[in-house]
């Protein structure tokens, strides 16, 4: 199974360093990455059972109520105050704690990005917008890969992309486990909203541990990991890579280690609106 990886700039450095740069969910181009949507589940004796159980779960609500109603009071009065709730208190309680679950779901794709990043391949080789956007405006290459290469399966499964009109619905006392809690990550990593569906998205997670990582010249980490020259089958040039770029990939691609790789091109179909990709 051949995936495709866009590349700029960055593909004579895949082919010459072997490497794939992985990205933190909260450092790609989708802001609603790894965004769920809470069920509205809360009732006042699920309020004081937990907080008799598992005080820390109202930590967010806490820290809202004492930014909103400018208090001072310890974490600790807060929950015994739980207990003593009228009705009328239990309802604004109840306001600040939903507001206290949306900031949490928006903040859900920071906290997942402090352990894991993502590889994200397409299906197609032929996609105007991905080339426009992913590979330099059609100047740069997409390179293709054999997805069932071991070097690419030491993280989670590949899996397919799912696009759908809502987001991930989360039961959050259904995921206290950190069995449950993992299933639900990957469930928010491959859904994305229709409006990402020409891309026909697959994509890999790692932990962060298991990357490499490298400084970039503006101080800023990027995460790495190996391909070997196997896993890499096709090398496609964009419509409108020049000519001294395509020395440069050329030369690169007359290694030994890359004889079994096949050169192609993307070329405008003289009368469509459509990419065709023809031998190189």
């Amino acid at each position: 199974m051949v995936l495709y990886k866009y590349a700029g700039a960055s593909g004579l450095k895949i082919l010459d360093a072997l490497r794939l740069k992985v990205t933190p969910p909260n450092e790609l181009n989708d802001p609603f990455e790894l965004t769920p949507r809470s069920q509205d589940w809360m009732t006042r004796q699920y309020l004081l059972d937990k907080a008799k159980h598992d005080p820390e779960h109202f930590r967010p609500a806490y820290d809202e109520w004492r930014e909103q109603e400018h208090r001072s009071e310890s974490f600790s009065v807060f929950l015994r105050a739980l207990h003593l709730m009228s009705r009328k208190t239990y309802s604004h309680f109840l306001h600040l704690y939903r507001a206290a679950i949306v900031e949490a779901d928006l903040r859900a794709v920071h906290e997942a990005s402090e352990h894991m990043v993502v590889l994200c391949l397409s299906a197609v080789n032929n996609s105007i917008p991905m080339w426009s956007h992913y590979a330099n405006h059609h100047k740069g290459i997409t390179i293709g890969l054999d997805a069932n290469d071991r070097c690419l399966r030491f993280g989670s499964p590949l899996c397919r992309v799912k696009y759908r009109k809502n987001r991930v619905s989360l039961n959050r006392p259904a995921t206290s486990t950190p069995q449950a809690r993992l299933k639900k990550v990957i469930e928010m990593i491959l859904t994305k909203s229709p409006d990402w569906e020409y891309e026909q998205e697959y994509r890999f997670s790692y932990a962060k541990s298991r990357t490499l990582r490298q400084t970039t010249d503006d101080g800023h980490t990027i995460h790495l990991i190996p391909v070997w020259p196997s896993a890499i089958k096709e090398v496609i040039f964009g419509c409108s890579a020049s000519q001294q770029y395509e020395d440069k990939v050329r030369r690169m691609l007359d290694l030994n280690r890359f004889a079994h790789v096949r050169i192609l091109r993307a070329r405008r179909h003289p009368k469509h609106f459509r990419l065709d990709i023809v031998p190189a």
